[in-house]
């Protein structure tokens, strides 16, 4: 399938969501060779935000929005890991307080996934982006991100590495 563009977030483009508490950095590796995960916990679900961005003027809204969700575990070998992509826009105009509020469209957007057999190993979700806030090119967005710990079968932590978003056509 071709894509009208293809945007990444690696995991230092995340920041918290809806407190100043939830996921942590980690540093894997060794100098100078390190790579950064972003540490979601088992036990309560846990958000991250990207910084705002852009939505590509290549973006037709007129094909498939989807998201890969790139990630490994801590410690977990078996079960399922279950996420919540989410995308928030604003369109020039829109009467949405930045400061005070939030518009996040907030359904249908889950991955499930079994972990893989190894423990540090690379899995991708992909999903399809179904509920995405009326987002047009030009428009202001963000990409929000939960591990969703009822749905998730996974013990220990689990690694953001990178979302990447592309229109699909």
């Amino acid at each position: 399938m071709a894509r009208n563009f293809t945007l990444n977030f690696p995991s230092t483009a995340f920041g918290p969501a809806s407190t100043t508490t939830g996921p942590t950095f980690v540093n894997h590796g060794t100098t100078p060779y390190s790579r950064i995960g972003l540490a979601f916990d088992d036990s309560v679900d846990e958000s991250a935000a990207t910084g705002m961005f852009a939505m590509p003027s290549e973006y037709t809204g007129t094909d498939t929005l989807k998201a890969k969700v790139y990630y490994y575990t801590a410690g977990a070998t078996s079960g399922a890991f279950a996420c919540n992509i989410y995308l928030e826009a604003f369109t020039d105009g829109d009467a949405v307080d930045l400061e005070a509020a939030q518009s996040v469209d907030t359904g249908g957007n889950a991955g499930t996934a079994t972990v893989p057999g190894t423990a540090g190993h690379l899995d991708v979700i992909t999903t399809t982006l179904s509920n995405k806030d009326s987002v047009a090119a030009g428009d202001l967005c963000r990409i929000v991100f939960i591990r969703d710990v009822s749905e998730d079968g996974a013990s220990g932590d689990v690694y953001l590495a990178n979302i990447e978003l592309y229109e699909e056509t």
